[in-house]
């Protein structure tokens, strides 16, 4: 970073630092100061943030980084992003922060597209560029270098999910294991994983045959949002029968000796019984929120409704599994409990 200089900019009504970046970029930086005293302060002081910057390696502030993130995100979460920074600190090894540049970048994301996946690559892309995000907003980047290159673009693929015969089968492998129940909210209510594993009995309204899918402590939905779910009276079922057996003393639904049932431990399971089941073996835990997803646009659901009950932030991200039309949220889950209809 070449030396800064400040300027009004009359359209805006602000003064503004003007300085050339790592790529001998022209870059600017509102003070949003309207004076030319408070906008010299904030100047002062930006100047001292990136003297400081420029000494900072890449694995301190990853470090830092993940000292934050453990406040804020799922323990789920803390590991993508400490998967996502090991392969880029091997790539770049121990270089200031400031100095990592659009060609560090874009040659990561090449090399990773083709030892692993565009998919990999897409996915360490965005758990780079949050970070590298969040040293923006700490001061210790003017910009985010992520933001200067192209996301990587998986090709589109549709997604693999269980039809109602594979769910029958899988079920059928896993006999009276507890991880059976699992699958089987995932399948009946298209909840995430982590979503089964964090519900309570407080989130079930036997009643009403409602379920809400809450934000917690220990788990934090996708979207960050609230979602009140109908279920099916298939899944009641199986509720009420594991609300007798409850354990009093936890609250959780689904635990193991009073704690959170893992969710690495489930997902074995689950490849296990597909494996058993003789079913594709490309099938895992995610799919059977596909197959309820598939499920009730195959019996004309409309899209809306599916993005509704799945917990989508746009319909658009529904629009992987079809563009067809149908009833509404109540009678959608309906389609469980007759599926010959």
């Amino acid at each position: 970073m070449t030396s800064l200089g400040l300027f009004f900019n009359s359209r805006k009504g602000y003064y503004y630092i003007s300085f050339l970046d790592a790529e001998n970029k022209r870059r600017q930086v509102s003070t949003h100061s309207t004076t030319k005293i408070e906008a010299i302060q904030f100047l002062r002081s930006y100047q001292e943030k990136q003297i400081k910057a420029k000494y900072i390696p890449l694995p301190d502030f990853f470090e830092e980084f993940l000292q934050y993130s453990a406040g804020v995100h799922t323990a789920h979460t803390q590991r993508h992003f400490q998967v996502a920074f090991d392969q880029f600190k091997k790539h770049v090894e121990n270089i200031p922060i400031t100095a990592i540049t659009n060609r560090h970048v874009e040659t990561f994301l090449a090399k990773k597209t083709v030892e692993a996946s565009a998919w990999t690559a897409r996915k360490y892309f965005i758990a780079l560029s949050s970070a590298f995000q969040k040293a923006v907003d700490w001061k210790y980047l003017q910009t985010n270098v992520f933001r200067q290159v192209k996301k990587p673009k998986p090709p589109e693929s549709k997604p693999i999910f269980f039809s109602i015969s594979e769910f029958a089968k899988i079920m059928k492998a896993l006999k009276k294991k507890r991880e059976a129940n699992v699958v089987a909210v995932s399948f009946y209510a298209g909840l995430r994983l982590g979503e089964c594993l964090a519900l309570e009995w407080t989130d079930v309204d036997f009643a009403t045959k409602l379920l809400a899918v809450e934000n917690k402590s220990h788990h934090t939905t996708k979207s960050k949002r609230r979602r009140v779910v109908p279920i099916p009276v298939v899944l009641v079922d199986i509720l009420r029968r594991l609300y007798k057996k409850r354990d009093h003393d936890c609250p959780l639904i689904f635990n193991c000796n009073g704690s959170k049932l893992s969710d690495e431990r489930v997902s074995r399971v689950v490849k296990k019984a597909v494996s058993a089941a003789k079913l594709n073996p490309e099938l895992h835990f995610h799919s059977l929120r596909h197959g309820y997803a598939t499920t009730l646009l195959t019996y004309g659901v409309p899209i809306y409704s599916v993005s509704k009950l799945l917990g989508h932030s746009s319909v658009k991200t529904t629009e992987i599994y079809s563009h067809v039309v149908g009833t509404d949220l109540k009678n959608a889950v309906a389609v469980f409990d007759n599926p010959n209809s």
